[in-house]
């Protein structure tokens, strides 16, 4: 997954999230739990730093995928091995 697919996830995903903690926040009222609406804020601060992290990926020019080496390869597939063998 590319960064800027990553980053979109990340924005739906806290998009989703942030939309019901606003509608709990509507159903509950005044008695809404502080938690909620100090996540509300966070996420909302969040979603900023995404967005400008997303426009910022826009604005620069995309290079093409870089294959990975074999000695990175052969490296990470030892290391997925050796979690297997520690399960």
């Amino acid at each position: 997954m590319s960064n800027k697919a990553h980053l979109q996830q990340l924005i739906t995903n806290h998009t989703r999230r942030l939309q019901k903690l606003k509608e709990q926040r509507a159903l509950t009222g005044i008695r809404t739990d502080p938690a909620i609406i100090i996540e509300t804020e966070d996420i909302e601060t969040e979603l900023k730093v995404l967005q400008e992290e997303l426009a910022a990926i826009k604005d620069e020019p995309e290079l093409p995928d870089q294959p990975e080496s074999t000695e990175e390869t052969a490296s990470a597939t030892e290391y997925q091995i050796g979690l297997r063998h520690i399960e």
